[in-house]
């Protein structure tokens, strides 16, 4: 039996429209969504890329309200990851703390 290894690359931005930005409870939401998948799965901000399943890291990213983000996911499971990690970023734009 031959194991499907096919890599593939998703990008997409989001806005931060969270009142308070992108705070911890918020990062562990995250966390734990990218967690989910085998891909790999980042946020970008300008030049500076950081893991999604590392709550620190993406802290560093100081994403307050307004901040574009992009989301760079690479792996065999990209898609299903893409739409998931898209869900949790809309419902918790949506979230007042």
């Amino acid at each position: 039996m031959q194991e499907n290894n096919r890599q593939t690359e998703m990008t997409a931005e989001i806005v931060i429209r969270n009142e308070h930005g992108l705070h911890m409870r918020y990062a562990s939401e995250i966390a734990k969504t990218a967690g989910r998948f085998s891909s790999r799965v980042n946020l970008v901000k300008g030049m500076r890329t950081v893991n999604a399943q590392s709550m620190l890291d993406m802290m560093t990213l100081a994403a307050v309200r307004g901040t574009r983000l992009g989301v760079k996911i690479t792996g065999s499971d990209a898609a299903e990851a893409m739409t998931a990690m898209l869900d949790v970023f809309d419902r918790l734009d949506k979230e007042t703390v």
